[in-house]
């Protein structure tokens, strides 16, 4: 998994390993490494902090972004090990997940998550994930 911040390191690395994941940072960065491709997958949440606003949350990934995902034919990877114990920080994190379910059903875009299990396909579906989408998440992601 690469974690270089810089885009450029990144698309130089991807050069050399294209088969890599890439984990997730701010909006711009992901929407340059979206629109560049030449990798599988995108590792969500990001390692920034979360903007929430009452009307918009952050998801890091917007329309544009996702469509050229879908086009690139990159997978988005949501890890759910990440989930914070505090009540507050909890429910700001599905809500942005809500919010990139919509987005990613919206772009045809493919979404799996870390870990693969029946209770994580009802959690997707709870939060709006249609069952097309459960059911890609059936192909087992390595985590490394």
């Amino acid at each position: 998994m690469i974690t270089e911040t810089n885009p450029t390191k990144v698309k130089q690395l991807l050069k050399k390993n294209p088969a890599a994941a890439v984990q997730a940072h701010a909006p711009e960065f992901n929407r340059t490494l979206l629109e560049y491709g030449n990798f599988q997958e995108l590792i969500l949440p990001s390692t920034n902090p979360i903007k929430h606003k009452l009307k918009r949350t952050d998801t890091t990934i917007d329309y544009v972004a996702a469509k050229a995902a879908t086009k690139n034919k990159i997978t988005i990877v949501y890890d759910l090990t990440k989930i914070p114990k505090n009540p507050e920080s909890k429910a700001i994190y599905l809500t942005q997940l809500k919010a990139l379910i919509k987005i990613l059903r919206k772009t045809n875009t493919k979404l799996k998550t870390i870990p693969q299990d029946k209770n994580t396909n009802a959690l997707l579906q709870t939060l709006g994930a249609s069952t097309q989408q459960t059911k890609i998440l059936d192909v087992p992601t390595q985590k490394k």
